[in-house]
């Protein structure tokens, strides 16, 4: 199997991280030799793969599409969580907003990329000849790629922007953890803040990231400035409820043929109640 010798390597790199952050050390030091040692296994995948140049255009694909970014993923995450833990505030709601401001910021980043994740995220192919082997750089597909420092040798035009968005995920995956830790150390005080009833969201994850969309996009709320990953969160405290990538969730609903699926259900429901 072609890719048997990196799928070892990378089962050894993901060890040591393990390990790494079972340590006793400060996290940003932890971090950091993390990202030291992401680095070395880079250069490590690097050397290997031009002593061994894959025989058939599969193989190249494979190796650009599913070993390389697995790695550089690695690379670019802990040095995501370097630079957001670096700069963390003291805990309470500075600490809870910094993480938020963060989650937006990857928001930002999957809208502006939003065809391109969402052919990593269907697991399409149909392109993969032109993303994923080398010398197939296509400006219309990558107008913002930078091309002073390529290095054609162990680049294709779309590895690194795979690998990106592999990161971004565990980036957004590592937030809404830290985040969530910190809204349990909160939970008792926001409960008796809404008071004894409990109210439960019963309805599916997509309405539910329809019904927060619809208020701040109508502006119904702080008119309309609101960070949205601040939003749905808080939301999800009052409702009792958990959306695990409300993003994809909100893309999902954009290429439906309904969009509003769960808004034209809420409108006939109260015209139905105000007629009776």
């Amino acid at each position: 199997m072609y890719t048997k010798p990196y799928d070892a390597m990378y089962e050894e790199l993901s060890a040591k991280l393990i390990e790494l952050s079972r340590s006793d050390e400060d996290r940003v030091k932890w971090l950091q030799q993390a990202v030291a040692l992401c680095y070395e296994y880079m250069k490590r995948l690097k050397k290997y793969f031009l002593r061994n140049e894959p025989k058939t255009p599969a193989d190249e694909m494979c190796f650009f599409k599913t070993v390389k970014p697995r790695f550089k993923a690695q690379l670019l995450f802990h040095q995501a969580i370097l630079d957001i833990e670096g700069r963390r505030p003291p805990g309470g709601e500075a600490l809870t907003g910094h993480y938020l401001n963060e989650l937006e910021r990857l928001t930002h980043y999957f809208s502006s990329n939003l065809s391109f994740y969402d052919y990593v995220r269907r697991e399409s192919s149909h392109l993969d000849d032109k993303y994923y082997i080398r010398g197939m750089f296509d400006v219309c597909l990558c107008p913002h790629e930078n091309l002073v420092d390529f290095d054609e040798c162990f680049n294709t035009s779309h590895d690194s922007k795979l690998a990106q968005v592999l990161s971004n995920e565990m980036t957004l995956n590592y937030l809404e953890r830290r985040i969530e830790r910190i809204n349990k150390k909160e939970d008792g005080s926001f409960l008796e803040m809404l008071g004894e009833e409990i109210y439960t969201w019963t309805e599916n994850q997509a309405a539910f990231v329809e019904h927060c969309y619809g208020l701040i996009t109508s502006k119904a709320v702080n008119h309309g400035k609101v960070v949205m990953a601040a939003f749905i969160h808080y939301q999800e405290k009052v409702y009792h409820t958990t959306v695990k990538n409300f993003y994809g969730t909100y893309n999902d609903l954009s290429e439906r043929a309904n969009q509003t699926l769960f808004t034209d259900k809420v409108k006939q429901s109260l015209i139905d109640r105000m007629n009776e």
